[in-house]
């Protein structure tokens, strides 16, 4: 017993994790590769994009690749897995709007995108940004309806959040795209979900705004595969993703 108080009294903890060298510095896999490219082959035909990102991980689960391809679009920055965050919470979300307001600033390619931290376990979060989709829908004023992509690396949360869109946003309990915690569920573009109706309907429940225009036919949503990086240059990096699930 005295020998197992003094070896608790002598543990210093480590302060820092030493990384080894082996640690892969991709997961760059052939389905991120090709979803890229069906992203991309559908932005013509797309009004709005969703990007997700990981709350836990935000700058690291910021794809730069997909950034470029998504860029001069209308976005939506969504922060997933808010209900996960444990670090002052209010803080991180001040220092990311900072961040933001910033980086829009410098950068009139991304000026005036929504920035959302998103609850799955929240409905009041999930209309929250149902308005904000119902605005930037309105504001493309289509007499279709409005497509929208939901991007984002793998695992960060695409499947739940469209499937918590569709289920406040129309009234449908059952859920319209697999998912898993873990990466790689979704493999290819889906089908056009809808999310909202046009008419009275939207503008009455799901926004906010004054805003002129018309939400259409409606807004469709298409779910699609995670995109990892093709190289990670910080070892460090590579463990946080691989932490938060976004490699397998």
């Amino acid at each position: 017993m005295a020998t197992t108080t003094a070896s608790a009294a002598a543990f210093v903890p480590r302060l820092r994790f030493p990384l080894s060298e082996s640690i892969p510095r991709s997961y760059y896999l052939g389905h991120h590769h090709a979803g890229l490219r069906e992203i991309t082959n559908r932005l013509s035909s797309i009004g709005l994009v969703l990007e997700c990102r990981d709350y836990r991980v935000p700058l690291t689960s910021w794809n730069p690749h997909l950034d470029r391809a998504i860029a001069g679009r209308n976005r939506i920055i969504v922060y997933t897995h808010r209900d996960l965050g444990t670090d002052s919470p209010n803080s991180v979300e001040r220092d990311l709007r900072r961040y933001h307001a910033g980086h829009n600033a410098a950068n009139s390619a991304v000026a005036g995108h929504r920035v959302v931290f998103w609850r799955k376990d929240d409905p009041s979060s999930t209309k929250s940004l149902l308005r904000h989709i119902a605005d930037a829908a309105r504001a493309v004023d289509s007499l279709t309806g409005v497509r929208a992509l939901v991007v984002g690396m793998p695992n960060v949360g695409k499947s739940t959040l469209l499937n918590r869109l569709r289920t406040h946003g129309m009234a449908k309990k059952a859920s319209v795209a697999r998912t898993g915690a873990q990466p790689g569920v979704t493999r290819k573009l889906s089908s056009p979900v809808r999310i909202l109706e046009g008419g009275s309907f939207a503008r009455d429940a799901a926004s906010s705004s004054d805003a002129g225009g018309s939400l259409g036919e409606g807004v469709f949503v298409l779910d699609t595969p995670g995109v990892f990086v093709p190289y990670v240059d910080d070892a460090e990096d590579m463990v946080k993703l691989a932490l938060a699930g976004s490699v397998k």
